[in-house]
């Protein structure tokens, strides 16, 4: 009984993934919608599945949150590293605006960029 009660979230949020999910033209659009999606399903049956497996003198809040707190630092590891890897944004423009000019700046622009980064995380 156990081994099928911890695979029925899995398989609820693959089929809310399927249902909300709907035809977009940007494949990093879809995954990060479908992990938003998952990321909002577990905040909210995290407890439930805290509170059924781990109930012990009241436990399950402390594993709850937590549970909360990871997967709020996964999304912001995601969007940290989105917002110094994607084109789309300050960091990587700069980088391609700077190797058109000039070499020997690209140096401590990098420098600049990877350490703000470093600050960051």
């Amino acid at each position: 009984m156990y081994p099928q009660r911890k695979e029925y979230p899995n398989i609820i949020l693959i089929m809310v993934q399927i249902l909300i999910l709907g035809k977009m033209e940007d494949p990093l659009d879809i995954m990060k919608k479908g992990y938003r999606v998952t990321m909002i399903l577990g905040i909210i049956g995290f407890p439930i599945i805290c509170y059924n497996f781990l109930d012990y003198k009241g436990s399950w809040i402390n594993f709850t949150i937590c549970g909360w707190i990871g997967i709020t630092i996964s999304y912001l590891f995601i969007e940290i590293t989105r917002y110094y890897t994607d084109y789309n944004f300050g960091p990587v423009r700069k980088i391609v605006n700077v190797n058109n000019n000039k070499l020997r700046l690209v140096r401590l622009v990098l420098q600049q960029i990877s350490f703000q980064g470093y600050l960051l995380v």
